[in-house]
């Protein structure tokens, strides 16, 4: 018996996963844009392609889901800006070549979400000098 409750709790783990982001969507606007660069998006390194972005808990939540099977969870938090932007979309700090997602912004809303420094980036922006790059996205 034991190993049935074991057996079943996997499975239904993910169901419920799946059924959260299904329904944390309803209602909220993802932001879904094609990446042209291999990038990082908390800890989880993602290759380039087309990406959807959209928060999945009132807590801050994001989910970033690639094309494929790429899938991360990240923690972002609110932040503010003085005008609302004229466009939607997700911001990137650059080191070099790496890049690592920061900010993702929707048009006509002067609140965003970022993601705080990971400690690989950290690492990064004591010996470098980071640039901004914008990804626009689309509906």
């Amino acid at each position: 018996m034991k190993k049935k409750k074991q057996n079943l709790f996997p499975p239904l783990a993910m169901l419920l996963l799946a059924m959260g982001l299904a329904s944390a969507q309803i209602g909220q606007q993802a932001v879904k844009a094609r990446i042209p660069f291999d990038f990082t998006a908390g800890n989880k390194a993602l290759p380039a392609g087309q990406y959807r972005v959209a928060a999945i808990s009132a807590l801050g939540t994001l989910s970033v889901i690639g094309g494929g099977s790429e899938l991360a969870m990240v923690n972002s938090h609110a932040v503010q800006a003085n005008a609302a932007p004229t466009s939607t979309k997700l911001i990137f700090r650059r080191y070099g070549d790496q890049y690592f997602l920061y900010q993702v912004w929707v048009q006509g809303e002067s609140r965003g979400r970022e993601l705080p420094q990971t400690k690989v980036e950290k690492e990064l922006a004591s010996n470098a000098r980071s640039s901004t790059v914008a990804v626009l996205a689309y509906e």
